[in-house]
């Protein structure tokens, strides 16, 4: 096609040049520390900012990247005293938690703090990464390519290079190396860490301070949430990463936060470290409407039925809460977020913005003639393949929310790939490993589920996914057995939940023991699994390869589109969308206005908590607690300051983020953003997009009155 060829040959120039685009600055933007050029640096100096670029990151010297850490699957934590003591959120930290709670010893419910080192608890597969360097690697990455070079022979060439980059960078090395593509593949950056395996943990609040608000207050301001959560890293005794052994150390770490008691105030300069997860902020109009109009409403229709009977389990089992609650908050936090990504987006009138932009950009290269044919042309592409992935949106996003989330489809798979490879023959011992392993995780799994609230949600997923998707586009033997078994009288349930046995340890070790073998039949024969062959056949044959084909004229067009933004928009404030990287965003304290004669303050306070107390389940304290604060609120000292808002641009990812003033020292933990700011991940309006934060001074005071750990302070830098 001749846009093909049009768009390599725009890659390269585009390449060639990129870097004579001016990137202009304002507080909208999470930043790579190499684009951090001498004019962003003025803007933040302009604000208050009072470092220098090596005091926030340095290969030669410590910097305050060398005490942000990114924290298991995809939060952040900090450094925050010479043995390793690191702060992140309870959200963050409260899979670990639950880990460790019984009815016996509830942590969750009760908190948990250990009065020593020896008290810390290990957490098997929490890791925590620490970055060494990170390097534009570009020229390297593209090394070998040419304008001439077609873009199918572009992909394997650059595959090359990239390994070869990765290899050399950790060779010799108890190194980690990733490569992150920024600006859709524009530039590629080399990103090494230094990953610890022994992560403890040190103190978490109860409940009724860490998740304080629960689903009530999440994504919402005012907040009065304690969220966070302490843990240590261990290291061998060469101070390097080791796997656990009672022998480890303390991690003695290149550089810690100092931390600032002494207050701030609306206007202030805040600054955001972290791994934010993933932002999309240069898509199309077309993007946004399938945001709006069919993927967040269809996907927060289903959840609300999934919460409903996930919370009335919590609600009437003791045993069902602990169960529950790390699936409950997974659950929730995604379907309150994409409620206020519909509020933000219309409240920022962001689909008409971009419609606008789109206006001028088809009215800018229309003008340029051939010359800016492939970039109208880029648009085009776009408007026609998001109106055809409209259509397989749902089939595709329903085998994670329909299919996949289902406890017993989970068995099913672990299951299944105990089977060894065709003609091989496992010995006793790998054998008998494999089948411990198996065990393990099948215990896991029961441990945190009901069989009768799992029954309850198995139906909620698959009516849902039987009245949700059109009936044209579901398979063929899925309707035959729909027909056969009707949800009417739970007959499908029956066959197809209760029939699978799947929680019946003994049938399920038995089927597992012949799968081991080899001897697949009874696997096959199992209800439950035809019942997933169906349905992961029909999404690998014909709902991925929908998806994925669309997706790839997207891909490409979407990466024309953003050049094409750039020309035209050589003011704008251009920043690579987050990749879980790690990025530094800047603002200031401030207060906003969501709606129309809505005004909130910046800044929330323990006065606030016993307002909230008990006037909802969300809102739930002990007498114990309630007399604590009702205390510290009479106290000649005052209420103490709990939560502040900020205008520094987040995502997910930036959990436990820390948030540092001017001279970079702690002022508190970010952890959730406004409800219609959570759009910023699509588009941001410095109007209405702000960060919550919980203030380390309530931090510091729920450690040594709540959780009586003085001891943990002493190990700190407090400042006055």
């Amino acid at each position: 096609m001749t846009f093909v060829h049009h768009k390599t040959r725009i890659f390269i120039l585009l390449l060639s040049s990129f870097f004579s685009i001016q990137l202009a600055f304002a507080e909208e933007g999470m930043w790579p520390p190499g684009l951090i050029n001498a004019a962003i640096l003025e803007q933040m100096k302009a604000k208050g900012f009072a470092l220098t670029p090596d005091q926030i990151y340095s290969t030669s010297q410590p910097s305050l990247k060398d005490a942000i850490v990114l924290f298991g699957r995809g939060c952040t934590a900090e450094i925050i005293s010479n043995q390793g003591l690191i702060l992140t959120n309870h959200h963050c930290g409260h899979g670990q938690i639950q880990s460790h709670s019984t009815l016996q010893n509830d942590y969750l419910q009760n908190g948990f703090w250990a009065k020593n080192q020896s008290e810390e608890l290990t957490n098997p597969g929490l890791t925590v990464s620490i970055l060494v360097r990170m390097e534009d690697v570009t020229q390297q990455a593209f090394e070998g390519i040419s304008a001439n070079t077609d873009l199918k022979e572009r992909a394997p060439i650059v595959e090359t290079n990239l390994k070869k980059i990765k290899e050399k960078a950790i060779t010799g090395t108890h190194y980690e190396a990733q490569i992150k593509p920024f600006f859709g593949g524009l530039q590629q950056w080399l990103i090494v860490y230094e990953t610890f395996t022994d992560v403890r943990l040190v103190g978490a609040p109860p409940s009724s301070i860490g998740k304080f608000g629960g689903d009530t207050d999440n994504w919402v301001w005012p907040r009065h949430t304690g969220d966070f959560s302490l843990f240590r890293i261990y290291a061998g005794k060469d101070n390097k990463p080791a796997m656990y052994s009672p022998d480890n150390m303390p991690y003695i770490p290149k550089k810690f936060l100092p931390i600032s008691t002494s207050g701030i105030k609306e206007g202030d300069f805040t600054m955001l470290l972290g791994y934010p997860g993933r932002t999309n902020e240069y898509l199309s109009s077309f993007a946004l409407e399938m945001v709006a109009q069919v993927a967040n409403p269809k996907k927060i229709e289903l959840r609300t039925k999934r919460l409903g009977a996930i919370n009335a389990a919590m609600q009437s089992s003791p045993e069902d809460r602990i169960k529950y609650s790390s699936t409950q908050a997974d659950i929730a936090n995604a379907w309150k977020k994409w409620q206020g990504e519909l509020l933000g987006m219309e409240k920022a009138g962001a689909i008409a913005a971009k419609k606008k932009m789109e206006a001028r950009y088809r009215q800018f290269f229309s003008s340029k003639g051939q010359e800016g044919k492939p970039f109208v042309d880029a648009l085009n592409q776009l408007e026609t393949a998001y109106s055809s992935l409209k259509t397989g949106l749902i089939p595709f996003e329903y085998q994670r929310e329909a299919v996949t989330a289902n406890t017993i489809f989970g068995l099913v798979v672990t299951t299944k790939n105990l089977a060894p490879p065709k003609d091989t023959k496992l010995d006793d011992a790998t054998k008998a490993k494999k089948i411990a392993d198996y065990k393990a995780i099948a215990r896991s799994i029961w441990k945190n589920c009901n069989p009768s609230v799992e029954r309850q949600l198995f139906s909620i997923t698959m009516k849902a996914y039987a009245s949700d998707i059109p009936a044209e586009k579901l398979d063929p033997n899925f309707l035959g057995y729909l027909k056969k078994h009707p949800f009417e009288g739970q007959k499908f349930e029956a066959e197809y939940f209760d029939r699978g046995q799947w929680f019946d340890s003994n049938a399920v070790y038995k089927l597992a023991g012949k799968v081991l073998e080899g001897d697949l039949k009874s696997l096959e024969k199992n209800p439950s699994y035809v019942l997933y062959k169906a349905l992961s056949d029909q999404y690998n044959l014909v709902y991925l390869p929908y998806y994925q084909t669309y997706s790839a004229q997207i891909e490409g067009a979407q990466q024309v589109f953003l050049q094409g933004q750039m020309l035209l928009e050589s003011n704008r404030n251009f920043y690579p969308d987050a990749n879980q990287t790690f990025r530094l965003a800047f603002g200031q304290v401030a207060s906003y206005e969501p709606r129309d004669g809505v005004s909130y303050k910046w800044q929330t306070t323990t006065s606030g908590i016993s307002e909230k107390a008990d006037t909802e389940l969300d809102f739930v304290m002990s007498p114990q607690l309630k007399e604590t604060f009702a205390k510290q609120n009479s106290s000649t000292q005052g209420p103490v300051p709990v939560a502040f808002i900020a205008s520094n641009h987040s995502t997910g990812g930036n959990s436990g983020s820390p948030v540092l003033n001017a001279r970079g020292e702690l002022i508190g933990v970010n952890f959730d953003r406004v409800w219609e700011g959570t759009m910023s991940d699509y588009y941001f309006d410095s109007r209405i997009c702000r960060n919550i934060t919980c203030d380390i001074r309530y931090i510091l005071w729920v450690v040594e009155n709540i959780g009586q750990s003085s001891h943990l302070l002493k190990e700190m830098v407090l400042l006055k």
